[in-house]
Formats: structure tokens, C-alpha cells, sequence
């Protein structure tokens, strides 16, 4: 298994260049910062697949994080989709 390192690094370039996946939202830093640590506790199974990660994490949003659970439930902007 890779070292917590190389995952965080995948884990942000993944974010960082990924397309997000059709009715997604764009993300922030914050996003990103508060949907981490959920990543590895549940999903870490798909890194690096971004795309495997946003799946997972709508469907384990009832034991998300407070904070993660918000960004995956809030409703998409139409200003937001399509954006990277």
C-alpha cells in the first residue's frame, strides 16, 4: 500500500485537474480540506479514481463528516456545472 504522502499527493492532484463528474459542483480548497480525511475513512479504496471518490462519497453521505456532508449535499449552482 503507498504511503499516506503519495495518497495525499494523488488524492490533491486528482482534485486539482480532474474533470468533475456531470451534475457535480466545482470545488474549493475548502472542499477539498474538508472531504480528505473521509476519503481515506471510506472511500479509500478508489484512490486514485476521482470520479470512484465523488460516487463513494454520495453514497456514504449519511456517515460523512458534518462538514463533508455539507459540501456533497449542497445543490448545484447552474453557474457551477461544467467548471473544473
Amino acid at each position: 500500500m503507498p504511503n499516506r504522502t503519495s495518497l495525499v499527493t494523488a488524492v490533491l492532484a486528482l482534485c486539482a485537474i480532474g474533470a468533475l463528474s456531470l451534475g457535480a459542483r466545482a470545488e474549493t480548497p475548502e472542499d477539498r480540506e474538508a472531504c480528505t480525511p473521509d476519503v481515506y475513512a471510506h472511500c479509500g479504496d478508489f484512490i486514485p479514481d476521482r470520479d470512484l471518490i465523488v460516487q463513494c462519497l454520495k453514497k456514504k453521505v449519511r456517515v460523512l463528516s458534518p462538514a463533508c456532508r455539507t459540501v456533497m449535499t449542497r445543490p448545484v449552482k447552474r453557474s457551477d456545472a461544467g467548471k473544473n
